[in-house]
């Protein structure tokens, strides 16, 4: 017989909280036997805006042009997920959104 058990998140608070603006997801690899994807790979990260100072524009020119047109992603996680957890996932995301919009509508303050 199978037992089911809760899920114990009184550890979550431990983790540092790390800001995420960047998102890249890929289906995994077709699988031997069916042929179809069997999971979804999912990569969170963060690109802050690049410190650029100086005191003329050649000095903030040549800053820029260092970037070569890119900023890069500092990779916060690594994830692979099965359809349905990736389902859950979605569902939990769009929940809590409709719920920020909500208290936004709403006027809502905390504190």
């Amino acid at each position: 017989m199978f037992q089911q058990f809760l899920a114990d998140w009184s550890h979550a608070d431990e983790l540092d909280l790390l800001p995420a603006n960047a998102f890249v997801g890929q289906l995994g690899a077709p699988s031997s036997n069916v042929g179809l994807p069997d999971c979804i790979y999912i990569v969170i990260g963060h690109v802050a805006p690049p410190l650029i100072v100086g005191d003329n524009p050649a000095d903030i020119q040549r800053q820029v042009n260092k970037l070569h047109g890119k900023l890069p992603v500092k990779g916060l996680a690594r994830l692979v997920l099965t359809r349905e957890r990736a389902a859950e996932l979605r569902d939990l995301m769009a929940n809590m959104v409709a719920q920020f919009d909500a208290a936004h509508r709403q006027g809502v303050t905390h504190g």
